[in-house]
Order: structure tokens, then C-alpha cells, then sequence
């Protein structure tokens, strides 16, 4: 699993999703996935970082989301 792949496995979406989530050409990951290009390491590294923050807030509104529920079932 190439950097790309890794990445975008974190969010467990597809690779269209992934590029319109990010603005990211579809060939481009196509390429990426494929090894026929390679994205800069400052590439990786931002989008290590913006999809983490991204995971990070699904996250943290799905336990929020959840905290409610339980709060109204206990009322």
C-alpha cells in the first residue's frame, strides 16, 4: 500500500470521494495508486495531516452525537 492508499484508508472512502473531498484530480490519484507518478512528500505530508484533523472531527461529532442520545434516553 502505497502513501496515497494509506491515507485515503484512514477516511475509508473511495478514491472519488477522496477526490472531491480534497479537490484532488481522479487521475492524479489514479496515478499515485498506481505508482506511475509519485506526490511530493510535502504533498503527503499535508494530506497526512488534513485527513487525520478530518478523521479526528468525524470522530469527535459521532461521540458527541452520541453523549446526546444517551442523555435523552437517561431523561
Amino acid at each position: 500500500m502505497n502513501d496515497s492508499e494509506r491515507i485515503r484508508s484512514m477516511l475509508g472512502v473511495s478514491r472519488s470521494e477522496f477526490s472531491k473531498r480534497y479537490d484532488i484530480p481522479i487521475r492524479t490519484l489514479e496515478d499515485w495508486d498506481s505508482g506511475r507518478t509519485n506526490p511530493p512528500k510535502y504533498v503527503i505530508s499535508l494530506l497526512d495531516r488534513v485527513v487525520r484533523e478530518d478523521k479526528l472531527n468525524e470522530l469527535f461529532a459521532a461521540r458527541n452525537k452520541l453523549q446526546k442520545e444517551i442523555e435523552d434516553i437517561k431523561k
